[in-house]
This record gives C-alpha cells, structure tokens and sequence, in this order.
C-alpha cells in the first residue's frame, strides 16, 4: 500500500502542469495589462503635452485679433486721409498723410509675422513629435516587454497616424487678418496614433500554456474651448482585442 506521502507526491506531479499554466496565466495577463497601459499611457501624455503648448499658441494667436482689426481700420482711414490730402494738393498734408500710412502699413506687416510665426512655432511642435511618438511607442513597448521575452513572443505593429496642423483660417488675404478656429476645430485639430501589437506564449511554454492574442490600441486628443481659454483633451479611442487562442 503506497504511503501518504508517496500519493501526496504523484498528485502534485500530477498537478504541476496546471499549476504552471494558472501561473503562467496570470503571470501573462499582469505582462499584458502593464505594456499595454505603459504603451497607451506614453501616447497619451505626449499628444496632451504638445497640444497644450500649441493650445497656448492658439490663444495668443487669437488675442492679436483686436488688434489685427484696429490696424485694418487704421490703415483704411489712412488711405482716406492721403486721398483728401492729395486733393487739396497741400504738399504738407501729403507728406503728413503718406508717413502716417506707411507707419500702418509697417505695423501690420510686423503684426502679421507675429502671427505667422505662431502658427508657423505650433505646426512645427505638431509635426515633430508626430514623426517623434512612433519611435518612442517602439521604445516603451520595448521596455516593457524586455522582461517578459523568455515567456512571450510579441511584435508591435505601428498603424495610421493622423498629425494635424493648427486648424486656424484667416478671413481675409491680408497682412494682417484675423484667424479663428475653422468650422469643425475638434475634428480638425484631432491627432490620432494607432498601433496593434501580437502576443504569443513561447514555443517551450506552450506545453503548459497556448496562449495568442492581437491587440489593437490608439490614442487621440484635441484642443477644445473652455471660455476664453483652450486646452487638449482625449478624445474617445478605439480598444480592442481578438484573436485569442
């Protein structure tokens, strides 16, 4: 009659491989949730940071407004004086009147650079870290799974990115014009990275766990209008996984 204790061994022998997959199982939904959290949250942070600065150069863009139309009409009564000056043809009031135009007329070449440059300073942030996130997804993901390797087999797969520019219209061909948000701000300024990423269990480990799935992530944020001030926010992003087995 075998022992207790020989029985005692032969169960847990028995039960070893259903051990190691419970463990394993667990141990690969931790890894799972962790890289794919990391990952997600890396995306999320870097759009907000840079769509927060560009949403500061959105407000600064747009508080030049009142004066880009005090210049207009600045330089339309300019215009004005220099025809009534020219009429009376008094050679002073001529000159007086052309140096007064001119000085508008500086002014709101000055005040149209300032807001080029502006838009010009937000599209390059834009654009920079828009070519910039995928290699720093590539980068996190990497990290994250570096320790998971000996157990799991993955690869990420970087999908369609949209990167805006600065969804702003001028309202007229002007030096100076006045810019708003063009119909539609939220949609336009959306900027949006997707990705999927495989996971399977190692060729040694699936005798005690099969384990497959496909993941597929993104992440989109915008700028949105709180009174006067404006500011990113995420925008709703498909999550979803398939493709277990």
């Amino acid at each position: 009659m075998k022992s207790p204790e020989g029985f005692a061994t032969l169960l847990l022998l028995s039960l070893l491989p259903v051990i190691l997959a419970g463990g394993l199982l667990v141990f690969s939904a931790f890894s799972i949730f962790k890289t794919d959290l990391g990952t997600l949250n890396l995306c999320r942070a870097r759009q907000l940071e840079i769509q927060n600065k560009v949403a500061k150069k959105l407000e600064r863009l747009l508080k030049l407004n009142p004066q880009a139309l005090k210049l207009r009409l600045a330089e339309a009564r300019a215009q004005k004086a220099l025809a009534l000056a020219s009429k009376s043809a008094n050679a002073a009031a001529i000159a007086a009147a052309e140096a007064f135009l001119l000085k508008v007329q500086l002014q709101r070449r000055a005040l149209g650079l300032k807001q080029e440059a502006l838009i010009s300073s937000a599209n390059e942030d834009l654009a920079s870290e828009g070519k910039e996130l995928p290699r720093r997804l590539r980068q996190e993901w990497d990290f994250h799974s570096r320790a998971v390797k000996p157990w799991f087999e993955g690869t990420l797969h970087l999908g369609p990115r949209r990167i805006p520019s600065l969804a702003v219209a001028a309202d007229l061909k002007d030096a100076a014009p006045v810019y708003q948000p063009v119909p539609g701000f939220e949609e336009a300024q959306a900027w949006s990275q997707t990705w999927e990423w495989d996971v399977r269990t190692a060729s040694w480990a699936r005798t005690f766990l099969k384990f497959q799935g496909r993941f597929e992530r993104s992440c989109s944020t915008s700028i949105y209008s709180e009174s006067t001030a404006w500011s990113a926010k995420l925008k709703k992003a498909k999550s979803l996984s398939k493709g277990f087995s």
